[in-house]
């Protein structure tokens, strides 16, 4: 674990003599910056925690107030490619989960001080999914209360120290690729919920272009022109791409709302306006689905209308967005049963989505405030990068 070797001279009837050596660990708390020679690129610091850049996105945040056991885990994973960092404040470890989004697994030391191993899991776990941030428990002792207790926190595997280095790395691997195979998973559905338009939403725009073709036929033209690129974009998806300018997005929710407001007139005003949105990027699809569900469930169903505001700009450490209508609102029971991460609901499929690529990529939800009959209002939070 520590590349040390143990020497042994022994000698019948006289005694034996072992010898241990172990590689200079140097004192992170006097030195602020130092390359180790036993691992490349790891660095030392003197908060209290280790660093080390891989060849891989992929990062492995280590979480222990034994420094030793980081320094040991990290020069086992040396050779793996992914870049590690090592905590020995537990609450450092927990914002860099909750920040980092290229974390895609934590190791916990059972028995720490000030937070228990299952107490940093069950933080963790309030935010991300056990597909999204898998967790491995490592502790000296296996007891069966133990691993229960882990397991209820929300751990995915159970580690003893000491432990075999080719077995640290086995079970690593295996909950990276689970990560990589979630991700896939949620592109594949949200490729699939907008590979699926919805025929009423052609059938009527269709019918707006024929209206429109005996009264004005350059309407018509703009209406065509619009559905085409709304449909350029819509099928144009890679499931591949988990990310877009949001500048492109806007311009996919300009398409739909154009569309939409020619279909339902009086029933439906909008205004967008996004400041400094050059540099952000965003997960595909994230905020046309939202105005989607506002038009669909929020302003249509209301007798009178309504109007849709989606608003984008910097707020401290976050671009946040808006979208916002004054429709026909969500009841309690229903928002929670949307929110539920175990609905297999076709119609809360898409804000689902939305908020499980939010979490992979940015570490943040969004939040929904609703009241009924008064409207809906929904912010995303894309962190500052």
């Amino acid at each position: 674990m520590h590349e040390g070797e143990i020497d042994v001279e022994s000698e019948i009837h006289k005694g034996s003599t072992f010898t241990i050596k172990i590689p200079n660990i140097i004192n992170e708390n006097r030195i602020e910056e130092v390359h180790n020679p036993f691992v490349k690129n790891l660095t030392l610091k003197k908060e209290n925690k280790i660093s080390m850049k891989g060849n891989k996105k992929e990062t492995i945040v280590i979480i222990d107030d034994n420094f030793s056991n980081i320094f040991g885990v990290t020069n086992i994973l040396k050779g793996e490619g992914y870049s590690i960092k090592g905590f020995m404040n537990a609450e450092d470890g927990i914002k860099e989960i909750f920040e980092n989004k290229n974390v895609f697994v934590a190791i916990i030391d059972l028995m720490m001080p000030e937070l228990s191993g299952y107490e940093v899991t069950k933080r963790i776990r309030e935010r991300f999914m056990m597909t999204e941030i898998p967790i491995i428990i490592m502790t000296a002792r296996i007891q069966t209360d133990s691993m229960t207790k882990s397991f209820e926190a929300g751990a995915n595997d159970f580690l003893n120290n000491p432990f075999e280095s080719e077995e640290l790395k086995a079970r690593i691997n295996t909950l990276v690729n689970l990560k990589k195979i979630s991700q896939k998973s949620i592109n594949n559905e949200i490729a699939l919920l907008h590979a699926q338009v919805n025929p009423r939403f052609l059938y009527n725009t269709m019918n707006s272009i024929v209206a429109c073709c005996y009264e004005d036929s350059e309407k018509a033209a703009d209406i065509i022109i619009n559905l085409s690129d709304y449909l350029r974009h819509t099928f144009d998806y890679d499931a591949n791409i988990n990310a877009i300018p949001l500048s492109k997005e806007i311009r996919l929710i300009k398409e739909y709302l154009y569309i939409e407001k020619i279909r339902y007139d009086d029933l439906l005003e909008y205004e967008i306006d996004f400041r400094n949105e050059e540099n952000i990027v965003i997960p595909p699809f994230s905020i046309q689905t939202l105005v989607e569900n506002a038009v669909r469930h929020g302003i249509i169903k209301k007798p009178k209308g309504g109007k849709v505001t989606i608003t984008g700009g910097f707020k401290e450490d976050f671009y946040q967005i808006i979208v916002a209508d004054n429709g026909v609102g969500i009841k309690q029971k229903k928002l929670k049963e949307i929110l539920a991460e175990e609905t297999q609901e076709i119609k809360g499929l898409g804000i689902n989505s939305v908020r499980k690529r939010m979490k992979a990529m940015y570490g943040t939800d969004i939040n929904i405030i609703s009241e009924y009959l008064k409207g809906t209002k929904i912010v995303i939070k894309v962190r500052r990068q």
